[in-house]
């Protein structure tokens, strides 16, 4: 069966969503890794999912993540219309699922584990929700299997179950080995310890899986971060109170010898400095081994640990987490690895960075059935298929679906976010074009900066007689988007790789503009200068390319697709920047971004530009 007569009932047949199932399908079947930048519209979810259905008729899994939770409803939407007879276990973590506990990732499991053995045991505190899945094994897998069979989210079923008295994720792990498809975030696939657990769970091996990784520009990133790791002078200072709370002398004295390697570095590191360090530094600090004191620490943050959990139920401990932060700092000494000072207003900290995530990447796409690695911003798609895996691969850029005649592609030479540039009169010109977008544009306009401070200048600037919403740092999306359903005249100041810009999806016409104020690149840091370094190593003098260029055009992509969605979705994309017009940056771009792009030298243009487009 063709990808072709899996569309589902109701869906338009689109020729370009067709040639990329196809593609991705004959990729699968031959059990190799393909890699696609497939530009919103194209309908990528649904498409790697028509790839994939015919192997799960041999017999194959399909292993569905992705970034966020975000785009969880939309596969488990699909899936839904293309099978309805599919069990899909789709899941969030076991401590967002519990009813009972809360508390850090690392304290949470180790609680839960406690209470599960006592609930075993028959000792106290015990978990009732735990006893039930016990008591009634065969009642909570029926009841997760037809959850799993409506395609219910794993908020709702943590709910219900929570609701008739048993666990979420117990009762969710016993429908696993029914399951067709399983669904989670980056973690579940890439960090080695979930992915046993789950893989235990499933009772699948890595070659019974067909994976979609989903918005995978994320992907390096995600995994350098999983094998990073940074203790903080705020954590250390919390590790020496629950010492002495507690009387664990000896790990008072090896706190105390880290203190003073963290007094040394705030009198060494200029405020909001980064430098690297060597870890022998560390080690030389400490008045024992490094192998003695991460015993001490970790034996004395146990002894810490199950004090407070007998206390009431729920343990956690500052010093097991200092433990295992010196013994990774210390012991990674590679190429792979940088090893970080800096201070953040007065607080010293260290940092381990890993350089290059692909060595939990790799596992994953050698030992697996087949795999589809897929983003409408995974460009350059060769470079992206570098960063991610060592592995061989079928690479293919897509061009976006949407008619030309719907955007307009706008790039302003008079301007530049680079910082020389940022003067009064530099940021007045650029405030000019946002007023002139304004005023030419039908509906509501987000504007993106490349960062908070920018866009609080640009922000203060810019007069309009717009209502005007603003990003807070860390602030809800909800609010901004409930405000734009219900007005057609709203000005939005957001920051390019904010929770506005990237995997909100601006539905129908809530937003119909967007300015892009100033090209993204990645702040300058020793950790950036480390990591391009290791990358000109990995690929032949490419570092800036790889670690400085290539990201700043995907968050610049990424904001510009905020307004075309769909193939009806209208609208300008206004940016900021003439770096965007260089002939080095440029041919970096994908083709049918570049092919649209088109000049203004001023802010009179830029609104007649406008003003044409809407005509």
């Amino acid at each position: 069966m063709g990808p072709s007569e899996l569309l589902p009932e109701g869906y338009d047949r689109r020729d370009e969503q067709l040639q990329l199932a196809e593609e991705c399908r004959d990729s699968l079947v031959m059990g190799q890794t393909y890699f696609a930048h497939a530009p919103c519209g194209l309908g990528k979810s649904l498409a790697s999912l028509m790839a994939a259905m015919p192997l799960l008729n041999e017999g194959r899994r399909l292993f569905v993540t992705y970034r966020t939770r975000s785009q969880l409803g939309i596969y488990l939407k699909e899936l839904r219309r293309m099978d309805p007879s599919l069990v899909a276990v789709s899941t969030i973590s076991r401590r967002d699922m519990c009813p009972r506990l809360e508390g850090s990732y690392g304290d949470f499991h180790k609680s839960c584990s406690r209470l599960k053995r006592n609930t075993r045991g028959g000792e106290d505190p015990y978990c009732p929700e735990f006893r039930a899945v016990l008591d009634d094994p065969e009642g909570s897998r029926a009841s997760a299997i037809a959850a799993c069979s409506r395609f219910a989210s794993p908020t709702q079923f943590s709910v219900d179950a929570a609701d008739s008295g048993i666990c979420p994720y117990e009762s969710l792990k016993l429908a696993m080995p029914e399951s067709d498809v399983f669904l989670g975030t980056y973690h579940y696939l890439l960090d080695p310890a979930i992915r046993s657990q789950i893989l235990n769970s499933l009772e699948a091996d890595m070659a019974d899986l067909v994976i979609i990784g989903d918005e995978a520009h994320n992907i390096p990133g995600f995994a350098r971060s999983l094998l990073s790791t940074r203790l903080t002078g705020r954590t250390l200072d919390r590790s020496v109170r629950e010492a002495e709370d507690y009387g664990q002398e000896e790990a008072i004295d090896v706190l105390r010898d880290i203190g003073s390697y963290y007094t040394h570095l705030r009198k060494t590191t200029g405020d909001r400095e980064t430098r690297r360090v060597s870890p022998g530094e560390l080690a030389a600090a400490l008045s024992t081994p490094v192998d003695s004191a991460v015993r001490i620490l970790n034996e004395c943050g146990e002894s810490v640990w199950r004090q407070r959990f007998e206390e009431d139920g729920s343990g956690f401990s500052s010093l097991g987490r200092t433990g295992g932060f010196l013994s990774e700092f210390c012991g990674k000494v590679s190429r792979e690895y940088a090893h970080l000072a800096s201070i953040e207003d007065g607080h010293a900290a260290l940092e381990l960075s890993n350089l290059d995530g692909r060595a939990i990447v790799d596992p994953v796409v050698s030992q697996s059935r087949a795999a589809v690695f897929m983003s409408g911003t995974l460009s350059p798609v060769d470079v992206y298929h570098g960063l991610t895996t060592s592995a061989g691969a079928v690479t293919r850029q897509h061009r976006s679906p949407f008619p030309r005649e719907n955007r307009v592609v706008l790039v302003a030479r008079d301007v530049s976010s680079k910082k020389k540039e940022r003067t009064d009169r530099g940021m007045g010109n650029m405030a000019a074009h946002v007023e002139a977008v304004c005023d030419a544009n039908e509906g509501n306009l987000a504007v993106f900066a490349t960062s908070y401070s920018m866009m609080s200048r640009l922000r203060g600037r810019v007069s309009t007689g717009r209502e005007v919403l603003v990003e807070e740092r860390g602030g809800p999306v909800k609010p901004v988007l409930q405000r734009l359903a219900s007005t057609d005249d709203a000005l939005v100041f957001g920051v390019m790789g904010g929770k506005l810009s990237e995997g909100v999806d601006y539905e129908g016409d809530l937003l119909t503009g967007v300015v892009a104020a100033g090209f993204p690149y990645p702040p300058w840091s020793e950790k950036r200068r480390a990591l391009i370094e290791h990358l000109d190593d990995e690929f032949d003098g490419r570092g800036r390319l790889y670690g400085y260029l290539v990201p700043a055009i995907t968050r610049m992509l990424q904001t510009c697709g905020r307004v075309h969605r769909s193939a009806t979705d209208r609208g300008p994309v206004v940016v900021l920047d003439r770096r965007v017009t260089h002939r080095y940056l440029r041919r970096h771009l994908p083709g049918d971004f570049s092919d649209e792009m088109r000049t203004v030298d001023s802010p009179g243009e830029t609104a007649l530009a406008v003003e044409r487009f809407w005509r």
